[in-house]
């Protein structure tokens, strides 16, 4: 019909979107009109795709609540277009939004139930993602033993992966892997808890570098955060403010709550909630 055409290259640049590196995914009015557009013509799949890529916008900005909704959304019209694949994805996202509210217990259990499903759909690079939450969310409720378990399957995932030709997942063909960074955090985490502060900071920066070359800035942002937090060095906070700008993060306000020992009187919080999308 008339319509297919318009309709098929829209969905095709939300499909782009989804799938290219920062800051494509970052068209927040595209992926909105394009939801519309979808929901218009009963496209069940596209509303999925579309409400996954708003959902990680809504995290961008600390509307953690926001992103649950969204991510809901796509569970159930991925279910209703018999999108195995999709459904999983939005479960492991959800674990992922579960962490980043401070609720560890959840996030490992919610985390661990869907690894096992991105086996199942053929996703390595999503069920190492999932992992990473995992073992986050581990070392982050003062669980260390299991933590370094869970990072030492991710670091041998990753091996067999990449042995295998998987491409990285986000970022460019050729690009550090993302497990550098995320690995690097948990280590950093699993040595805070040891009460190593100075390990920790050696790992925090080490994933702040990994996660330049990875492309995920909200991985970057954690590890700014817990560098500042655990050196008490207040020129890190420069560096954290400009990964904010540069990609429209708002700290949540666990992170403002750490750094704000740090921060001299009138110097404003990092956000991104003013940067045009």
């Amino acid at each position: 019909s008339t319509w297919q055409a318009p309709v098929a290259l829209a969905l095709l640049g939300i499909a782009a979107g989804v799938l290219l590196p920062h800051p494509w995914r970052h068209d927040v009015s595209g992926a909105a009109a394009v939801l519309a557009l979808a929901t218009r013509h009963g496209l069940l799949r596209d509303m999925a795709v579309a409400q996954h890529s708003l959902a990680w916008h809504d995290v961008r900005v600390g509307d953690l609540a926001g992103a649950r909704r969204r991510l809901a959304a796509m569970d159930r019209l991925a279910a209703q277009s018999g999108e195995r694949r999709l459904r999983v994805l939005a479960r492991a996202d959800l674990a992922e939004v579960t962490r980043l509210e401070g609720r560890y217990a959840d996030a490992v259990e919610q985390g661990r139930r869907v690894a096992a499903g991105l086996v199942e759909v053929g996703d390595p690079g999503h069920r190492r993602r999932a992992l990473g939450t995992i073992g986050l969310a581990l070392a982050q409720d003062g669980r260390p033993d299991e933590a370094a378990e869970v990072l030492a399957g991710l670091r041998t995932c990753a091996a067999g992966d990449a042995a295998l030709g998987a491409e990285p997942l986000r970022g460019w063909p050729g690009e550090a892997r993302f497990e550098d960074g995320i690995c690097a955090l948990i280590e950093a985490n699993i040595a805070l808890h040891r009460a190593d502060g100075e390990l920790a900071a050696e790992w925090f920066a080490a994933a702040a570098e990994g996660t330049v070359a990875g492309q995920d800035r909200r991985d970057l942002v954690e590890a700014l955060v817990g560098l500042a937090a655990s050196t008490r060095d207040v020129g890190v906070l420069d560096r954290l403010d400009a990964a904010c700008r540069q990609s429209g993060i708002s700290l949540l306000p666990r992170e403002d709550a750490l750094l704000a020992p740090l921060r001299r009187p009138g110097r404003p919080e990092p956000t991104g909630r003013a940067r045009e999308c």
